[in-house]
């Protein structure tokens, strides 16, 4: 059972809540190469209230598959990117850090026909930092075994939810 409360003006929270909340969205369309590339405007800054902030970072992609003739393995691999202001990128979670044998999501493809699937990607990353982040999602295909294209038929969204 919730407890009841009554806001006195000069509220405080305990530590563990949310502080603060963004998404971007985007239907985008991008063809997926074997580069890393920015998936469209999936990006947000944030600014952490506390050097013990925590931000939950989560992505979606809404991934089509197109039909190929051979029967081959399509697959996105992934990354979430941080750059402090005035700081350097950094790879914060990478789906192909799993191995040169790890395949990522992915589908088995052949004569059977296009396929549209979502993939998501989330880490928990503690800044230790007052200075703006700013977080984007990048993502790749393992093979040109055939078409990848990310956020045609659906959107794809990166959410950033601060907590303390």
């Amino acid at each position: 059972m919730a407890a009841n409360y009554t806001s006195t003006g000069a509220d405080t929270f305990p530590a563990g809540v949310v502080r603060s909340f963004a998404v971007a969205r985007a239907l985008s369309n991008i063809v997926l190469t074997t580069t890393y590339q920015d998936v469209g405007s999936m990006t947000i800054t944030v600014t952490p209230k506390t050097t013990s902030s925590k931000f939950w970072v989560a992505a979606l992609m809404h991934v089509y598959l197109s039909s190929d003739s051979s029967d081959s393995w399509q697959t996105v691999w992934s990354q979430i990117v941080v750059t402090p202001s005035g700081g350097s990128s950094s790879i914060i979670v990478d789906d192909e850090d799993f191995g040169t044998d790890s395949y990522g999501w992915g589908a088995q493809n052949g004569a059977a026909g296009s396929r549209m699937m979502q993939h998501n990607l989330d880490i928990l990353h503690s800044p230790s930092s007052t200075t703006a982040q700013t977080y984007k999602l990048r993502a790749k295909e393992r093979e040109t075994a055939g078409t990848l294209t990310l956020n045609r038929f659906n959107a794809g969204w990166i959410t950033v939810t601060e907590i303390g």
